[in-house]
């Protein structure tokens, strides 16, 4: 009897869960990433090089472009002095401020303003040339040097003085001879201070990137002294010359090639956060009775699915968009999105494409087993009620005989 209730029982329940089987369909879903990464340029400029390719797996802080810079030489040799920038500064508000990124004060600390006016008299002492070399005196030969004609300006010239020591203000005479005599002297003049180098960078402004020298650095005419981008950055927070990605994962696009341009604020690359994300399902709206925001379900992924041992995945409706995608076949249903929240491990691709199913269905078919198990033992039941009547039969016709 008590298998009888229970067989009734069990039916009973088939027949209430009948029509939640009847709406649970198996629905096709595509691995989505559920909010992008966008790697923005903090500064424009010339794309030297794009180290990454869509598809690509990437950590955070990996190179996704590189800028190339302007550089910026030293125009003489001797010490930097005046160092007023720093990365990330706007190269026209400091050059407007100081006059100059820097300066190089010049190994020769000397100059000399001179004139032939004191030259010997002779013809060929009258014409100076620009870059000859010279020897130079004071009156009674205590102080002693060499130099270079810099400029000349009828029968005034200027000589940068590359040896020797002297005084400010004192007045030298000017030799063609390293021997210094009456014959070889073409002028004389008085010793001044030689100009600081000023180094302001390019015309068109920007912003410093990189220093490769400090105060007080001794540097040689052609050695590296500053790099600059064009633009500038946001509250002078200098980034540098590369723009890496924010996140780690798989890069969808780059947007931005080796030689081209990109202006402040490109997206140059679109990064897919890794574990973010989603399933996409396409539900037919003849079928969105099945499914709701907040419904479980179960995910099986089709590389696997002839693999009856396969991890079934779990996971939950999160939205369902009003908005259908496209209309479908011939009987002109719409298609809509379904997003569905899952934990995704390292198995999961972007793209990968899965069964899902509502988890009711998955109750239905353990109810039908249950009910086929009683079904099973209520015949056996059946079979052994006959034999246990014969059986209580034998014995009373054995009693009627005794």
């Amino acid at each position: 009897m008590k298998r009888f209730i229970c067989v009734v029982l069990s039916l009973c329940l088939l027949a209430s869960l009948g029509a939640l089987a009847e709406s649970a369909f198996d629905f096709d879903a595509t691995v989505v990433c559920i909010q992008p990464e966008y790697v923005t340029a903090a500064i424009g400029g010339t794309v030297s090089s794009v180290p990454v390719q869509a598809g690509q797996l990437i950590d955070a802080g990996d190179v996704v472009v590189s800028l190339s810079t302007t550089k910026i030489y030293a125009g003489a040799n001797g010490t930097v002095t005046g160092v007023f920038c720093a990365p990330g500064d706007s190269i026209s508000d400091i050059v407007g401020h100081y006059g100059a990124l820097m300066y190089i004060e010049p190994d020769g600390k000397y100059t000399v303003a001179a004139s032939t006016d004191n030259a010997y008299n002779l013809s060929e002492n009258k014409y100076i040339h620009v870059g000859e070399q010279v020897w130079l005196s004071c009156a009674d030969g205590t102080h002693t040097g060499e130099g270079f004609v810099t400029s000349v300006d009828g029968t005034n010239y200027n000589v940068e003085v590359t040896s020797g020591g002297f005084y400010m203000g004192e007045t030298v005479s000017i030799y063609r001879s390293s021997s210094r005599t009456a014959k070889s002297r073409i002028g004389r003049g008085d010793i001044g201070r030689i100009a600081n180098v000023a180094v302001s960078g390019p015309s068109e402004g920007g912003s410093v990137v990189f220093m490769h020298v400090g105060e007080g650095s001794e540097v040689k005419a052609g050695d590296l002294l500053i790099e600059t981008l064009a633009g500038e950055f946001d509250a002078r927070y200098c980034t540098g010359s590369d723009i890496v990605s924010t996140a780690d994962g798989v890069v969808a696009s780059v947007n931005a090639q080796a030689g081209g341009t990109i202006n402040k604020g490109d997206v140059v690359a679109t990064i897919y956060p890794t574990g973010n994300f989603q399933l996409e399902a396409q539900v037919n709206e003849m079928d969105l009775s099945a499914l709701s925001v907040g419904t479980l379900v179960n995910i099986k992924f089709n590389w696997n699915e002839d693999d009856e041992d396969a991890h079934v995945y779990q996971g939950t409706v999160s939205r369902i968009l009003y908005t259908p995608l496209e209309s479908g076949g011939g009987e002109d249903t719409a298609i809509y999105p379904a997003y569905i929240d899952f934990d995704a491990d390292d198995s999961i691709r972007l793209g990968m494409t899965a069964t899902v199913r509502p988890a009711v269905a998955a109750t239905v078919e353990e109810e039908d087993k249950a009910i086929e198990v009683d079904e099973a033992e209520e015949e056996d039941d059946a079979v052994e009620e006959p034999a246990a009547e014969e059986d209580h039969e034998a014995k009373g016709k054995h009693r009627a005989k005794e």
